[in-house]
């Protein structure tokens, strides 16, 4: 009996017929493997941005519906007779005031200069053409 080594068995004909085989079968699954790793990597991609905008929807849905929220309760608010209330004790209170520490003179020169000097020349002052710094009087009334 003789022994054979490793490299003396490739040579026979059994041993080129494993390898050839081998090297046949492997070329398919490698080129399956490729084609499914190109194929997977952009099905992945899409499903990655299509969650990626429905999670972007419902934030955005999120979003609205909290700020419509706050928008209904300030509307809520802003009606509510305490809100109200404290307003008009406060122009209560300004009225007062100027009632109190502005003489009925200067609330008459007030009144003139506005109603003279400003409230007749709003068509003037709205004029196409004027310049801004040139829409108001410049007389010195008060």
């Amino acid at each position: 009996m003789s022994i054979t080594t490793n490299s003396e068995k490739m040579k026979t004909i059994r041993g080129k017929l494993i390898l050839n085989f081998l090297l046949i079968s492997i070329i398919p699954v490698l080129l399956v493997l490729i084609l499914n790793y190109f194929f997977m990597k952009k099905t992945l991609k899409k499903e990655i941005f299509d969650e990626i905008r429905i999670t972007r929807n419902i934030e955005i849905d999120y979003v609205e519906n909290y700020l419509n929220s706050l928008k209904g309760e300030q509307e809520y608010f802003s009606q509510a007779f305490v809100q109200v209330t404290l307003i008009e004790r406060f122009l209560d209170t300004y009225d007062n005031y100027v009632a109190r520490n502005v003489s009925n003179e200067d609330l008459q020169k007030l009144k003139d200069y506005y109603t003279d000097s400003v409230y007749y020349k709003i068509p003037e002052i709205l004029r196409p053409g004027k310049e801004p710094g040139k829409w108001f009087p410049d007389d010195k009334k008060t």
